[in-house]
């Protein structure tokens, strides 16, 4: 009988310690860049690692959502992305967003990272296009009066 108690409780223990224990995820951050209008933008591995913060190796990228059809072409090699698809570390470099002519405004994909091991959560990567006279607002300026009042000015 004794045998059979700590056989039971060998079986039990082994479940809870077999059962899986979740990958901790990769913390990942958002990507925001500014561009001219017409201005392709290639993706780069480092800009995949500033939104990695201290994480610095990865396998692979997977784009969970496409920027909208509307905006411009988003290709890997020629080839236009497809939703959910894995690109590889060293084929980053083949990722391609091309605006359609004259678009203005923000174009964003979301996507995951994957190390191995681990899976970030999903983040957003925005281009965002301006053209050359179109710049983002600006912060008012405040310039001191001999009275030392400060006056706003609009530019």
């Amino acid at each position: 009988m004794k045998a059979k108690r700590i056989l039971s409780l060998a079986v039990v223990l082994f479940m809870i310690t077999a059962q899986k224990v979740p990958a901790k995820t990769i913390p990942l951050g958002n990507i925001r860049i500014t561009l001219n209008k017409n201005e392709p933008y290639q993706i780069k591995k480092e800009d995949i690692l500033s939104a990695l913060g201290a994480e610095t190796k990865f396998e692979s990228i997977q784009i969970t959502k496409l920027p909208p059809a509307t905006s411009g072409d988003f290709r890997k090699n020629g080839q236009a992305v497809l939703q959910n698809e894995t690109v590889a570390t060293e084929e980053i470099s083949s990722l391609t967003f091309t605006p359609y002519p004259d678009f203005l405004g923000e174009v964003t994909f979301s996507y995951l990272v994957y190390s191995g091991t681990r899976v970030s959560n999903e983040a957003n990567f925005t281009l965002e296009y301006f053209n050359d006279i179109q710049k983002k607002p600006l912060e008012p300026l405040y310039l001191g009066t001999e009275q030392n009042i400060p006056r706003e000015i609009t530019l």
